[in-house]
């Protein structure tokens, strides 16, 4: 497991972390802090994230939104525009996506 800090300004905003599955993908989890929230530092935090794991690594990821996130409307919407692919729903109800580099 691999965890990244996201700063805007010297501050921390929240987090993100690479979980590998196996020698061929890894999931991603990233938490933005409630007083940050709803003010793009995730999309951003995505977008860049992504290039450099693509180049680092290049493994395909998975995602996981939970069921009952708050916010899985705009996390399904930011995903799809960083390059990922919706793949159904879990038995949970969550929502599964994929990128493959």
């Amino acid at each position: 497991m691999r965890c990244f800090e996201i700063f805007i300004n010297k501050e921390q905003v929240g987090d993100i972390t690479i979980t590998e599955l196996d020698e061929w993908s890894s999931e991603l989890d990233i938490v933005i802090f409630d007083e940050y929230s709803n003010k793009g530092h995730g999309k951003e935090a995505i977008k860049e994230f992504i290039d450099i794991y693509r180049k680092e690594v290049g493994q395909s990821l998975e995602v996981v939104i939970r069921y009952h996130n708050q916010f899985k409307d705009k996390v399904r919407h930011m995903l799809i525009n960083n390059g990922f692919e919706f793949n159904g729903n879990s038995s949970k109800g969550d929502l599964l996506f994929s990128i493959t580099f």
